[in-house]
């Protein structure tokens, strides 16, 4: 679902490795948040699943939420 708000991610805002990765990992503390997809406030360049933005954790933006995840036990 992209365009419609940002996702907030747990990951923090670091450089990827110079080689190839499935799903890269960031640094484990940092400033700010990776926020991604894009949100009907910014220009639709930016509406794509491999941008990234960032912002600091204590930030508010209206166009921003989160996702629940659970993970079934089983």
């Amino acid at each position: 679902m992209l365009g419609n708000v940002d996702e907030w991610r747990e990951a923090w805002k670091g450089a990827y490795p110079n080689k190839n990765h499935t799903d890269p990992q960031g640094p484990d503390s940092g400033l700010f948040h990776v926020i991604r997809g894009g949100s009907r406030l910014v220009h639709s360049n930016r509406t794509r699943s491999y941008f990234r933005n960032f912002m600091a954790p204590n930030s508010l933006r209206e166009d921003v939420r989160f996702t629940i995840v659970a993970v079934a036990s089983g």
